[in-house]
């Protein structure tokens, strides 16, 4: 995994994340910075609801 995914995912996972979170992964990912399978698990991550 890389640091780009696991910064995104302990920022997404505590939940005081930005609004605009789902377009700084997808730069990441057209950037390069994160592979499918993370855009992809971290997109999922995004798309669940808060607790």
């Amino acid at each position: 995994m890389s640091l780009m995914y696991k910064v995104c995912f302990r920022t997404i996972a505590r939940g005081n994340y930005p609004e605009d979170m789902a377009m700084r992964v997808n730069v990441f990912y057209g950037g390069g910075l994160i592979s499918t399978e993370e855009y992809n698990l971290l997109m999922d991550q995004l798309n669940q609801p808060q607790e």
